[in-house]
C-alpha cells in the first residue's frame, strides 16, 4: 500500500489506478474476492467461539475481590 504521510505518492499511485484499467480491474477483482470471504456465518462462529473462551476461564472476579 502507499504511505497515506506521503501526499504526493499518495497521489501518484491514485492517478495510476485512475487511468490505467488493468490495474483498476486488479485491485478490483482482488477485493471482490477478499470481501467474499468475510460472510456472516464466519462472523458468527468467530464470536461464538470468543464467547467460549469467555466462559471457559470461569466467573469473572471484579476489581473488588
Amino acid at each position: 500500500l502507499v504511505d497515506p504521510d506521503n501526499p504526493e505518492k499518495l497521489a501518484h499511485e491514485m492517478e495510476i489506478v485512475l487511468s490505467d484499467q488493468s490495474v483498476r480491474n486488479n485491485l478490483i477483482t482482488k477485493g471482490m474476492k477478499h470481501a467474499a470471504s468475510h460472510t456472516w456465518e464466519k462472523a458468527a462462529a468467530k464470536l461464538i467461539d470468543v464467547f467460549a473462551d469467555i466462559q471457559a476461564r470461569g466467573p469473572w472476579k471484579g476489581l473488588r475481590e
